[in-house]
């Protein structure tokens, strides 16, 4: 459970803390949208620099964690790119030649490969923005306000627990039977992994069957109390997003427009 009590010390603990959950989910959403609607990757980069900025400057997130969350997706979408370009399209760009093979490069694979790469990188700051500086039970609480269905935010609830909960004990399981050589071979790998997955399986109606009988020796009537403090949200603040938005939107344009 590190990454995740590393996330969750960070939400509780950063200089957002305050802020109400409800405008930084707003903001988030609008943010989000703005990237998704507008396929400029001028806007995408302006948004990640910005949703960068307010992350770590603002909310001061550490550099070295922000940075290695936001690694992981970059990568992704950095081979999706290249296979893009040497997979999809007509128009043939260049050809780079390997010894005897030539590897057609496409011009339009590449164009869709980049904006998809620039609008995952805004996308991802502006989802780390909100994981980094709110924590899960505010966003809970915002659910409520929200009317979500108590049964929906219960099962969320509990998900975002036990996820966590059933990865340690699958690394502890694994670390088992590392220790007894449980992966020394192909065969003794495919052995364990079954092993692995089948053990999981009766861990977890375990687990479930333990909870619920938990909760109802201390008074579960089908519903989870959420408590949390309401804060309202100022119309100055929507002005403000709205306004942030449109600086975005308009700065990205700009170039186009001139051209």
């Amino acid at each position: 459970m590190v990454q995740k009590l590393i996330i969750d010390d960070i939400a509780h603990s950063n200089g957002l803390y305050a802020t109400s959950p409800k405008l930084k989910v707003i903001f988030s959403i609008i943010s989000l949208f703005v990237v998704l609607v507008f396929n400029s990757p001028s806007i995408c980069i302006l948004m990640a620099i910005s949703m960068i900025f307010l992350t770590i400057f603002k909310a001061k997130v550490p550099k070295g964690i922000y940075f290695k969350l936001l690694s992981i997706p970059v990568l992704f979408g950095i081979f999706s790119l290249i296979f893009m370009t040497v997979l999809l399209g007509s128009d043939v760009w260049f050809s780079l030649d390997v010894g005897t093979i030539s590897i057609p490069l496409y011009a339009d694979g590449f164009s869709l490969g980049y904006h998809a790469l620039f609008r995952m990188f805004a996308g991802v700051t502006c989802t780390l923005f909100l994981a980094l500086t709110t924590p899960f039970t505010q966003l809970l609480t915002v659910l409520k306000e929200l009317k979500i269905p108590e049964s929906v935010i219960e099962i969320t609830m509990l998900v975002y627990r036990y996820i966590f909960i059933l990865i340690d004990e699958a690394l502890l399981i694994e670390h088992a039977q590392k220790t007894r050589f449980g992966y020394s071979g192909f065969k003794n790998t495919y052995k364990s992994l079954g092993t692995l997955a089948g053990v999981m399986l009766v861990r977890s109606l375990d687990k479930g069957d333990n909870l619920y009988t938990t909760m109802c020796s201390r008074g579960y009537n089908g519903n989870i109390y959420h408590f949390g403090e309401e804060q309202p949200v100022q119309k100055t603040q929507i002005f403000g997003i709205f306004l942030f938005e449109g600086i975005i939107i308009s700065l990205g344009l700009l170039p186009s427009l001139i051209l």
